[in-house]
């Protein structure tokens, strides 16, 4: 399929168990002109940096698999911009590795920015959540437009860390992730993206929140008024 070049990027930290469920969905996109970005965030030495390699190992001889290894533990933002600074796409998308795509995800959000003008620059879906592999929650946000104020009161629901597509010009704009945030990156990213572009939506179930292992990441007014 021809079209621009889209970067998927994944970091990864401590779940090589989940990592390749993450990888093997991106790989099973319909859309085929991706890069997909591995960074992986393991502190050297630890069983967990060893696992990963293993796992990554697998994929040895993929041309379109980069594996990045930090030198040592940043963490979830550093590991995010490792993966842009490395990434050659006018799209990037990220993907958390516990997550997973559904195959027509990439090529939709793709399909829908390139049906929009300059204004439009970020894309996200509808999702389903799964604990322990059994359904239990659907995002089906569908606001459309400059959704900053909304965003900020906490009423845009998009599990911005595995949904969303941006257009990299503006992540270069506004200088990626902010590596002082240990936690909420993704929404703070979300945050300031959308005072650069128009936020649109494809309504239909892309990819799969799971759960498992993963802390209450769950986004709300608190994170707000204290970041904010």
């Amino acid at each position: 399929m021809n079209g621009p070049l889209v970067s998927i990027i994944i970091p990864t930290y401590n779940r090589p168990n989940m990592l390749e469920r993450a990888i093997d969905s991106a790989l099973a996109q319909t859309y085929e002109h991706i890069e997909i970005i591995v960074v992986d965030d393991n502190e050297p030495g630890t069983d967990a940096r060893k696992d990963t390699e293993l796992v990554m190992g697998k994929y040895e001889g993929l041309e379109n698999i980069k594996y990045i290894k930090h030198a040592k533990n940043l963490n979830g933002s550093a590991a995010r911009n490792t993966g842009i600074k490395n990434s050659s796409g006018k799209y990037i998308a990220f993907l958390d590795d516990d997550d997973e795509f559904l195959p027509e995800k990439i090529r939709l959000q793709v399909q829908r920015l390139e049906s929009l003008d300059e204004t439009w620059g970020i894309c996200y879906t509808h999702f389903i959540r799964k604990k322990n592999g059994v359904f239990f929650d659907k995002g089906i946000e569908k606001r459309e437009g400059y959704l900053t104020t909304e965003i900020l009161k906490g009423n845009v629901f998009i599990s911005a860390g595995s949904n969303i597509m941006v257009r990299r010009d503006i992540v270069e704009e506004i200088g990626g992730f902010n590596e002082s945030l240990r936690r909420r990156q993704d929404l703070e990213f979300l945050v300031r993206l959308s005072q650069k572009s128009k936020i649109a939506c494809v309504p239909e179930v892309c990819f799969v929140v799971h759960k498992d292992d993963r802390s209450n990441s769950k986004v709300g007014e608190d994170f707000l008024r204290k970041n904010t």
